[in-house]
């Protein structure tokens, strides 16, 4: 989210209809504290959560040929040693 905030200027002038999907990430961060005092809140969140995917190409987008192949590794990285950790263990589930 930091990034998305980041870059919002740019974002804007590339595509002016973004405007909606940085509102709906704000309105997701305000209930976020929400669902503390009240669990049921968390369908809201989760619902307005979806506009960080969203707004992930719009930065792309953006980006030089370099930054996206730097974001790319990442994910990469983050995805394989996600995997790594987990040390995935397959079997049916009714095994």
């Amino acid at each position: 989210m930091l990034f998305a905030f980041w870059y919002y200027r740019k974002v804007l002038a590339n595509n002016p209809n973004a405007v909606s999907i940085y509102n709906g990430m704000i309105l997701g961060m305000i209930f976020i504290p929400i669902t503390f005092v009240n669990p049921n809140m968390m369908r809201v969140v989760q619902y307005f959560s979806l506009n960080i995917m969203l707004i992930v190409p719009e930065i792309m987008d953006i980006m030089d040929a370099r930054g996206k192949q730097i974001v790319k590794m990442c994910c990469e990285l983050v995805l394989i040693v996600l995997l790594a950790s987990n040390h995935p263990y397959y079997e049916f589930f009714w095994q």
